[in-house]
């Protein structure tokens, strides 16, 4: 397979463009497309070939910011139609970058979706900015259409990571990936826009808030499936510490549910030296964190998978003072509708038995953030054949 550089094998950086003319895509912008010289791996001939920008006014000495589409010919014959040059890469690092530097929490990625709307406007694409933002990508022909998506948000966390662009946002970080992304998702539409070889619509979807499980939502009721109703819609999410090259997906459960819950015990505080007259929230409290734990080791099948964690332990005491309340915030994760009840009904079971043998009130707040993920069959199949084509590592 020919391979193709930016840079030849000598060390010559292949900055120079000679000359441009003009086409116009299926959707009637207007392109640029320069020649200049490329290099094939492994020697200094320069073949000549085409490369194409879809920003027309772009300065020819940022090799970073082209995107390339090579035709590279030999004599009379072909070597290759359609290379795509590694240039592009570096434009999409950068522009991951400009996202990790100015992340924003959920709801308020206002920079953020301005960023996106003016990237997918100049790539000629039809843009809708409400809750989120949603690119029209639409071909000559066909009447399906799918939805690609991605997620804009970031974390409270504070960045003490050492890079070279770290968040310049205090106290908020990328720190989930979906800086990747939206810059993955970009890097599609420019793809799609710039050689639309397929029929029907693509709709690219940049979803706010998905970290605490709301921005789905939001632009559901926005009314964003009736104003572009699509057959299927597509998502990837970043793996650290797997492989490049390697995609991982299954038909079916693909990601358990994620539910919180938070129970409120209110007893009796006083002073610590005379624990005969207070109802101690602490010890009890621990006993419901010992007895949740037997939730899933005892009340469900072992295949289950389910988990229940208690990660958060409040109360109002002081060093020589009982508390009266204590808050006991977790996380549980399932595998089935059937699992989460069961561990709702569990849950509550246990607190109200605990409360009332000793005398106190309790409250059991208990709300699914995100159901299970079951990825359809045909799609996921779809997926899995386009990745093999190309070569990637499917597990």
């Amino acid at each position: 397979m020919l391979q193709v550089s930016p840079v030849d094998p000598c060390g010559r950086t292949n900055s120079v463009l000679q000359g441009t003319e003009y086409r116009t895509n299926p959707k009637g912008i207007r392109l640029s497309l320069r020649v200049c010289p490329v290099w094939v791996a492994g020697g200094c001939e320069q073949l000549p070939f085409r490369c194409f920008s879809p920003y027309s006014d772009q300065s020819p000495g940022k090799l970073q910011d082209l995107w390339w589409t090579a035709k590279v010919e030999q004599g009379k014959g072909r070597i290759s139609d359609g290379i795509r040059v590694g240039a592009d890469d570096f434009s999409l690092s950068a522009l991951r970058r400009e996202f990790h530097r100015f992340p924003e929490l959920g709801f308020q990625e206002e920079r953020t979706k301005a960023k996106v709307a003016k990237f997918l406007r100049d790539l000629g694409l039809e843009v809708h900015v409400g809750v989120g933002v949603v690119g029209i990508l639409r071909s000559c022909e066909g009447n399906r259409a799918i939805g690609l998506r991605a997620d804009m948000d970031a974390l409270p966390v504070h960045e003490a990571s050492g890079h070279e662009y770290p968040s310049e946002t205090p106290g908020v970080m990328h720190a989930c990936g979906h800086d990747g992304h939206m810059a993955m998702l970009l890097g599609a539409a420019r793809n799609l826009a710039s050689d639309p070889g397929f029929s029907g619509t693509v709709v690219f979807i940049f979803q706010p808030n998905e970290e605490h499980g709301r921005g789905a939502q939001a632009m559901i009721k926005e009314g964003v499936l009736e104003r572009f109703p699509i057959e299927e819609v597509y998502a990837i999410h970043n793996l650290p510490g797997a492989p490049a090259g390697q995609v991982s997906t299954r038909s079916g459960l693909i990601c358990s549910s994620e539910s919180l819950f938070e129970i409120t015990i209110r007893g009796q505080g006083g002073h610590a030296s005379m624990p005969q007259v207070c109802r101690d929230a602490i010890t009890i409290g621990v006993e419901m964190v010992q007895a949740l734990q037997s939730i899933v080791s005892r009340k469900l099948d072992p295949g289950a998978g389910a988990v229940v964690s208690v990660t958060e332990f409040q109360t109002d005491g002081q060093r020589n003072v009982l508390p009266g309340v204590a808050i006991l915030k977790g996380d549980v994760r399932a595998r089935s509708l059937v699992d989460r009840n069961n561990i709702e009904t569990f849950m509550r079971q246990i607190a109200d038995g605990i409360a009332a043998a000793h005398c106190v009130s309790v409250n059991v707040n208990f709300s699914t953030e995100f159901v299970e993920t079951i990825n359809a069959k045909r799609p996921t199949d779809a997926v899995i054949e386009v990745a093999q084509r190309a070569g990637l590592d499917v597990i």
